[in-house]
C-alpha cells in the first residue's frame, strides 16, 4: 500500500513539473505571436530553439549567448548588443538566412548581407513587394516564417574526412 502511494505521488509531482515546464513555453510563444515588434532575443530563441543549443524553458538572454556561440558570423554582421532590441524585417531576414542557410540569390551569396538577405526573403514571398527594409517584423509573421524554416538545417557542422582504413589489408 505505501509503494502505491509513493509511486502516485511521485506520478503527480513529475507530472504538474511537466505541465509547468511546457507551459512557460507556450506562455512565451503566445507573448510572441501577440507582439507587434519583434525582438533580437525573441528571435535568437526560436533559432536556438531550433537547433537544440536551448531548452524551450530557457530565457531570451540564454538564447542570445547560444547564438553567438554557435553564430559568430551572424553576430559579427549585425553588430546588436542589446537583448532587447527591436529588429527591423531586413535585420531578421538577415538571422533566417544565415541560421537556415538560405542561398538562393547570387548576389546573396556573393555579399550576404541584410539587403540581399532582406531581397531573398522577398522573392520566396515571406514578405510583400512594398514592405519597407526599415520595417518591424509582428510575431504572427515571425512565427510564420520560423515555422517553415524549422527542421531544415543546412549549417550542420561538415565531418571532417574520415582517414583510410588499412585493417582489411592482408599482411604477408
Amino acid at each position: 500500500m505505501k509503494g502505491l502511494v509513493k509511486n502516485s505521488l511521485a506520478f503527480l509531482i513529475c507530472t504538474l513539473a511537466a505541465t509547468f515546464a511546457f507551459a512557460q513555453s507556450a506562455n512565451f510563444v503566445t507573448k510572441i505571436i501577440d507582439t507587434q515588434k519583434i525582438t533580437y532575443g525573441q528571435a535568437a530563441y526560436f533559432i536556438c530553439c531550433d537547433y537544440g543549443y536551448i531548452d524551450e524553458t530557457d530565457d531570451e538572454s540564454s538564447a542570445v549567448s547560444a547564438l553567438e556561440e554557435n553564430f559568430p558570423n551572424m553576430i559579427n554582421k549585425l553588430k546588436i548588443q542589446q537583448v532587447d532590441k527591436v529588429l527591423s524585417a531586413k535585420e531578421f531576414s538577415f538571422m533566417c538566412c544565415q541560421a537556415w542557410d538560405i542561398k538562393s540569390s547570387l548576389m546573396y551569396m556573393i555579399f550576404q548581407n541584410q539587403r540581399y538577405a532582406f531581397k531573398q526573403m522577398k522573392a520566396k514571398g515571406y514578405f510583400a513587394a512594398n514592405t519597407d527594409p526599415s520595417s518591424t517584423v509582428d510575431g504572427r509573421k515571425v512565427l510564420y516564417i520560423v515555422s517553415d524554416f524549422a527542421g531544415d538545417k543546412k549549417v550542420e557542422k561538415k565531418p571532417t574526412k574520415a582517414s583510410i582504413s588499412t585493417d582489411f589489408m592482408i599482411s604477408r
